[in-house]
């Protein structure tokens, strides 16, 4: 007789949200933040993690996300490394690779509201969707 398996490659993801807490009206220096996405894929499985642009991008640039408070739009950007250099999006050259251990792995998401940007008073927000594809 035949014993056989086949094994497939699977992953799950785990979002932290990201809260830049209250700030001034008149943003003249970048606010930072982080937020944090754990993965786990199968052992030696290679995956790809991307982030989408939110419900209001300003283009299809990767940094060209915006936060909304009914028709104020708040500038800011999402990227893969503290000096906020690399910016962090859906594109080939944009998401980040790895290969799953088994075990759950973090990555850093770095978060900058832009500078320069005067809003109104209120509450902003966004969604992005975080895909993992292996």
């Amino acid at each position: 007789f035949t014993v056989s398996a086949t094994l497939t490659t699977s992953c799950t993801i785990s979002v932290s949200n990201m809260d830049f807490g209250v700030i001034d009206t008149a943003i003249v220096a970048p606010v930072d933040q982080t937020a944090t996405i754990e993965v786990s894929c199968t052992n030696a499985s290679p995956y790809t993690i991307s982030i989408g642009s939110g419900l209001q991008p300003a283009d299809a640039g990767a940094t060209g996300r915006r936060m909304a408070n009914g028709p104020n739009l708040l500038a800011y950007g999402l990227y893969h490394d503290p000096s906020r250099t690399s910016a962090w999006g859906v594109s080939p050259a944009t998401v980040a690779e790895g290969f799953g251990t088994g075990a759950y792995q973090l990555l850093t998401v770095y978060g900058r509201i832009f500078g320069n940007q005067t809003m109104s008073i209120g509450s902003y927000s966004d969604s992005v969707v975080v895909t993992v594809t292996y």
